[in-house]
């Protein structure tokens, strides 16, 4: 049975955080990450900050410290335990949550969980050990989206096969993590790679 712990530690002017006991990679990685390079390459790179789309969500660090600053934020979470945590670090109406993962298609898909020590390294295997629910992002009617941030865990480029509509509609900055390997599809779709937050690529539309 998984057990769940509140770590105290500050971050970004954000505390308590309800997490999965043991972990330290899904804690620590996020949080040096966004301290060290995605919140500044956020604001320097986004115009507006009305809509942010996020998966995979974890445990809920990236959409709550989002949601600082923008006015919505739409996160997506497969894992069971991580989107418990999720949903009780993320409170109230500006976070919108989804316990599904995002890919091509609107299906089920098998998927491996993590490991104790880094909740955060689960992924999309054709023989995983349980069934989860995958969305496509372009399956919710955004009135925005200014800043798309993936960190799917090598699932990134079908993530991104399911946004075609958002990309073309919106023109969001695109967070990808290790997106070098979508760096020939992101050029088709008229996006340029203009600047790296440690593992993510930043892609935005050409003029």
């Amino acid at each position: 049975m998984t057990e769940f712990e509140t770590r105290e530690e500050n971050i970004d002017g954000v505390e308590k955080w309800l997490w999965i006991k043991g972990d330290g990679g899904l804690w620590e990685g996020p949080k040096s990450d966004w301290r060290t390079a995605h919140k500044e390459k956020i604001l320097k790179h986004c115009k507006n900050f009305r809509v942010v789309v996020q998966a995979g969500g974890a445990c809920g660090m990236y959409p709550r410290l989002l949601s600082h600053i923008f006015d919505v934020v739409y996160t997506f979470e497969p894992v069971e335990d991580n989107f418990y945590c999720l949903v009780n670090n993320c409170l109230g109406r500006k976070v919108i949550k989804f316990n599904a993962a995002v890919g091509p298609t609107n299906s089920l898909i098998s998927m491996r969980g993590g490991n104790d020590h880094n909740r955060g390294t689960a992924r999309v295997e054709e023989k995983g050990n349980s069934y989860i629910p995958q969305m496509t992002i372009d399956s919710i009617q955004y009135q925005h989206c200014d800043l798309l941030m993936l960190d799917v865990e090598g699932y990134e480029g079908e993530a991104l096969k399911g946004a075609m509509e958002t990309l073309y509609k919106f023109n969001p900055v695109v967070f990808v993590e290790v997106g070098l390997k979508v760096k020939d599809w992101m050029k088709r779709l008229g996006y340029e790679a203009v600047d790296s937050a440690l593992q993510d690529t930043i892609y935005v539309r050409e003029k």
